[in-house]
Order: C-alpha cells, then sequence, then structure tokens
C-alpha cells in the first residue's frame, strides 16, 4: 500500500534474495520534528536494490534435498542460500554482512530438520549504477553447532 507523502504516493523495495523481500516505507516526520532533523535526513533517496538467485547455493557443503513435509515433490537443495532477510548485522569491518535464515526453506514445514547457519556477505552498494546496485559476495558459510558439536536444527513443530 502507498504511502502519501508531500503530496505525492510512493513504494519502495530492497530486495534481498528471491524469497527475501523488505518493503521499505518513509514516511514524512511531524512538522515539528523536521525543524530538529539536519536537512539530508528529510529529502528522498532511492533505497538500493539487489538480489540473489533463487537457485544459489550456501557454502556449507551439505548435500541432498530438503522437501515439504505435506508435497514431498517440492524440493529444493539442503544448501539452499536465502531466507537471510530476518537477520542481517554488520561485522564492522569491510562491508562484510552476517545473515542468518530464520527457519530455512518451506517455512520450516519440511520432512527432515533445517540445520541453522550464518552467512558471511560482503556487500557494496554503487548509488551511481544503475538498479540492481547491490552487489553482494558469499564468503562463507558456517552451519551452528553447540558444545557437544550438534548441530542446531530447526524444527517448526518444536515450538
Amino acid at each position: 500500500m502507498p504511502i502519501r507523502q508531500g503530496g505525492s504516493s510512493f513504494n519502495q523495495r530492497c530486495v534481498l534474495g528471491d524469497i527475501s523481500e523488505v518493503q521499505l516505507r518513509r514516511v514524512k516526520p511531524a512538522s515539528t520534528t523536521v525543524r530538529h532533523l539536519p536537512r539530508h535526513l528529510t529529502r528522498r533517496t532511492q533505497v538500493p536494490t539487489g538480489s540473489v538467485p533463487g537457485n544459489a547455493l550456501d557454502k556449507s557443503g551439505l548435500r541432498g534435498k530438503i522437501c515439504s513435509a505435506s508435497l514431498p515433490e517440492n524440493c529444493v537443495p539442503q544448501a539452499i542460500y536465502g531466507g537471510f532477510g530476518s537477520a542481517l548485522a554488520y561485522t564492522g569491518h569491510d562491508n562484510v554482512f552476517v545473515a542468518a535464515p530464520d527457519r530455512g526453506p518451506l517455512n520450516g514445514l519440511t520432512d527432515v530438520p533445517y540445520l541453522d547457519r550464518v552467512n558471511f556477505i560482503h556487500m557494496t552498494v554503487d548509488p551511481a549504477a544503475p538498479f540492481p546496485n547491490i552487489k553482494t559476495t558469499l564468503l562463507d558459510t558456517r552451519l551452528l553447532k553447540n558444545s557437544s558439536g550438534q548441530f542446531f536444527r530447526w524444527r517448526r513443530r518444536s515450538l
């Protein structure tokens, strides 16, 4: 749904992956607030966009498929790379971000548990380039384990 700002409607989208889409909406601050904000914070800017192919694989080294519990023919590779829009954090070094998928593919309703992981991504933005102008490079994938060496697994029914 578009938001009205200054007499015009607009929506902006930032696509981080095939299923990881965040809709960003800008709202004009109240007039009392505008007086206290620097001008560069109140002008309209374009939100950069980028994407990761829906069939991209991470660097976990996992083999095999993970399938829908209700539709066994609906499968994706266990090493599917995506769904990381839920947790994205800047490391503070060299444009490297840590990204964590929240529950894995198929909304967590899978035939086998999804192994929790984090991805290390190098991300750069070129404001002068045409959209998409975010370039992402997957640096590494780490599967999460507890102190006993057991993998953390997502199972929807365990909640």
